[in-house]
């Protein structure tokens, strides 16, 4: 049962995604290109925020936690070993009292 309905929620899921991602870029750029930093990072972080909810339509559901307490004023580098580019949204928003950036690597 669960795999005839996990079809439906997919494409619902992907349907999502993709129109939030349409309707974000455009307010993004003009954001980033008019109105300032603070506004992009407002509009970024409220993106992160709707496609970490989403997953919750495929019946997905995104766990964080920080096991020992972060120092405060000094850089930090955060090392996921995330799997997928659905990952990265949910680390944007718990982590977006830091200044996250992401470093890619092109495999051989």
């Amino acid at each position: 049962m669960m795999k005839i309905l996990s079809y439906p929620l997919s494409v619902l899921h992907y349907l999502l995604y993709g129109f939030l991602l349409l309707i974000f870029h455009p307010i993004q750029w003009v954001c980033i290109h008019f109105i300032g930093r603070k506004a992009h990072k407002a509009v970024v972080d409220f993106l992160t925020l709707m496609l970490t909810k989403i997953l919750l339509v495929s019946g997905n559901w995104v766990r964080f936690s920080i096991e020992a307490p972060l120092p405060e004023n000094v850089p930090i580098i955060f090392v996921p070993n995330h799997q997928s580019l659905y990952d990265i949204p949910p680390l944007i928003w718990y982590l977006r009292h830091y200044s996250v950036r992401f470093v890619g690597k092109k495999e051989l």
